[in-house]
Parts: structure tokens; C-alpha cells; sequence
């Protein structure tokens, strides 16, 4: 029933058919789900991708690396992930220097105060959640501050982290910790080309 829809509409079922088949076979391996057996989860085994070119999504991505501006000694470290589950969502985690406890307040894309949670470990973490697919590869600037709130001319410095989802696709292709790791390589690829094809769908309709 292909022939019933024009070429974008195609390419985006395929394209999700592929993103679904590889998260879950990285997820499968990561969270050891036995996949098909004994009630865990049906096989997601219709796909179309049969491997990706990495080189060529990675210099696809040279500007979309996560970009780091540390001029607060408050805060010595900005890590983040992206959660590949029912919707899509970045965490940025900011961890704070040793002894520090004073007040620590974030910004996202300009706009007002966002919630930051500390963890156990002590790290704050600001969520970016619910990301649609044709905005994969948008760009968030997420700004922390420490000293009296991030409205107080009161602070001591500002942490930036500019980040999107297709950072991590790029994170991942290009860390030597995965070289040597198809599922989740195929799982932030097939993330990649299924922005792609959410953006010409959108953009062709």
C-alpha cells in the first residue's frame, strides 16, 4: 500500500520502523529483556535500514556537538544523556565543586527560572523532555548560575551548555568507548536518520 502515499510519508514510516528496531535491540541488551519470551516484549523485526554510515552522519553533525562554557568554579563539570524511551527527552547534569552549598539557579533558551533537581550524588540536573521528532536536532541553550538567583545581578558566574539530541548522536559515533559497539551506534543512527526524515515530512507538507 506504499504506492498510496508520496515519498516522504514512506520514508518517515521507515524510518520510525528502523529507530524502533534498533533502540530496542540496544535497549534489549542493555536492560536484558529476552525479547519475544515469556511475556517480555514482542520483536520489533520489521525494519528497512540494514546499517548506517556513521562518517557520513558524523560530518552531517559537526555543528551540532554539545558545547561546554564552564566560567563559574562553582560548577566544575557539565555531563549529559538522552533518554531513548516512549518520548524523547536530554538531561544535563552540572556538578557542583566540592564544599560548595550555596544557591543554584538555571535558565533554558532564554526564557524564565527551569527546575533544577539535585540528586543523591549532589549533581543538578535540568530536563528537556518531550522532544517531537522534527525537532531532534534543534539546539537548547540551558545557562546555571550560582549566588543569589539567575533574575540577581548577585552571582558569581554562569555555566552554558548549548546541547540537542543530535549531539549525543554525535557524542556516541564518535567516542572511542563505543567504537566497538553496533547496538547503540545503529540505535543513535536510526535516531538520526528518523529526525531526518520527520524534517523533510514536515517540511514537504
Amino acid at each position: 500500500i506504499s504506492d498510496q502515499f508520496d515519498d516522504e510519508t514512506v520514508a518517515l514510516v521507515h524510518a520510525l520502523a528502523d529507530y524502533g528496531h534498533y533502540v530496542q535491540a540496544y535497549l534489549a541488551d542493555y536492560k536484558g529483556w529476552d525479547l519475544g519470551v515469556d511475556g517480555d516484549y514482542a520483536e520489533m523485526d520489521t525494519y528497512y535500514a540494514e546499517d548506517y554510515i556513521y562518517d557520513n552522519i558524523v560530518d552531517d553533525l559537526l555543528d551540532k556537538a554539545i558545547y561546554r562554557d564552564l566560567q563559574d568554579e562553582n560548577i566544575v563539570k557539565a555531563t549529559y544523556t538522552v533518554v531513548l524511551d516512549s518520548d524523547t527527552a536530554i538531561r544535563v547534569a552540572f556538578t557542583p565543586a566540592k564544599g560548595f552549598n550555596g544557591n543554584v539557579s538555571a535558565k533554558r533558551d532564554y526564557e524564565g527560572q527551569v527546575y533544577l533537581e539535585r540528586g543523591s550524588d549532589g549533581r543538578y540536573t535540568v530536563e528537556i523532555a518531550n522532544i517531537p521528532a522534527h525537532l531532534l536536532g534543534e539546539t537548547h541553550e540551558i545557562s546555571v548560575f550560582t549566588g543569589d538567583d539567575c533574575f540577581s545581578s548577585v552571582i558569581n558566574g554562569k555555566t552554558n551548555v548549548h546541547v540537542s539530541a543530535m549531539s549525543y548522536v554525535h557524542s556516541v559515533l564518535t567516542s572511542d568507548a563505543y567504537a566497538d559497539n553496533a547496538l547503540i551506534k545503529n540505535a543513535v543512527s536510526s535516531l538520526y536518520a528518523y529526525w531526518q526524515a520527520a524534517e523533510t515530512y514536515r517540511n514537504s507538507h
